[in-house]
């Protein structure tokens, strides 16, 4: 894959983020001239090539660079926050997942969907009078 101008930058605003963010995120960033269709065009291209994850939330498609390929994030069902973290048992689950099911793993995105601090009491305390009634 040829890094182009556009390529290169996408790369350098992922780089740049701690979290997975949309297309139309990446657009708002660029500072060469690019429509958003030739961000989605070069996005697949290197996703492709394997130099960027993505993971869908909610419908919506969110690109990440990670050094080792995988994605670890949670996701507040209420105000959208994305936030990534590092997970120090995935070696050992990894390692017990191939086992058991005889893979040989490459990569893996694993999140977790709920309320981040801010929307949690407002939420859950709505959400138990739904399941109440």
């Amino acid at each position: 894959m040829r890094i182009t101008p556009i390529r290169r930058e996408v790369l350098d605003i992922l780089s740049k983020e701690n979290k997975p963010i949309s297309a139309k995120t990446i657009k708002e960033k660029f500072n060469l001239l690019a429509d958003l269709s030739n961000i989605y065009r070069n996005l697949n291209t290197l996703e492709l090539d394997r130099a960027i994850g993505s993971i869908s939330f909610q419908g919506i498609k969110y690109y990440y660079y990670s050094e080792n390929k995988n994605g670890h994030f949670m996701l507040c069902k209420s105000c959208g926050e994305i936030k990534s973290f590092h997970l120090c048992h995935e070696h050992s689950l990894q390692k017990q997942l191939e086992e058991q099911y005889e893979y040989k793993f490459t990569n893996h995105n694993l999140y977790f969907e709920g309320y981040c601090k801010v929307c949690k009491d407002k939420n859950y305390s709505e959400e138990i009078k739904k399941k109440k009634k």
